[in-house]
């Protein structure tokens, strides 16, 4: 699909924050400045996190907010030195399956990954569009699956 603004992009992200349901893992990948942030701070809204400033954890590595329907772990590995750096910040303790997981670089963290997850590659079609983008979502198991059948069912992706 193709987002033509930042809010549209964020709109979109807060779309599919809406249907997700506990378990969910969403990758977010793409260039810098892809709109990776930008996606998030949609999907956590729309699960409800009422925070007023949702920063990109790219310091922390991993931002928990539970004042959602849902608990939402951000990680953000764009920093991450060595994957074995996971372990420190609780290591799969976020995966728990209570919450939602939005992963952005997560090519970071080395061979981690579960079976199970949503995929969204974003990129700029070209440099003199410069806040358009191509949003790719990918189901990588029947909780994805469900998550992105739900988003076209409501949406019509």
């Amino acid at each position: 699909m193709t987002s033509l603004s930042e809010e549209e992009t964020r709109l979109w992200g807060y779309r599919l924050g809406q249907c997700l349901t506990k378990g969910c893992l969403i990758t977010l990948e793409g260039d810098l400045g892809a709109g990776k942030s930008v996606f998030a701070r949609g999907v956590m809204r729309g699960l409800g996190v009422a925070e007023d400033w949702l920063p990109s954890p790219t310091f922390t590595l991993m931002n928990l907010y539970e004042s959602g329907r849902l608990p939402v772990y951000h990680l953000d590995l764009y920093r991450l030195a060595d994957p074995d750096e996971l372990a420190v910040i609780g290591g799969e303790s976020w995966m728990d399956g209570q919450g939602v997981c939005l992963v952005e670089w997560p090519g970071n963290g080395g061979d981690w990954l579960p079976p199970e997850r949503l995929e969204v590659a974003m990129a700029a079609p070209s440099p003199d569009r410069e806040d358009e983008r191509i949003l790719r979502f990918s189901a990588i198991g029947e909780i994805a699956r469900q998550a992105l059948g739900r988003l076209r069912r409501e949406y019509g992706t």
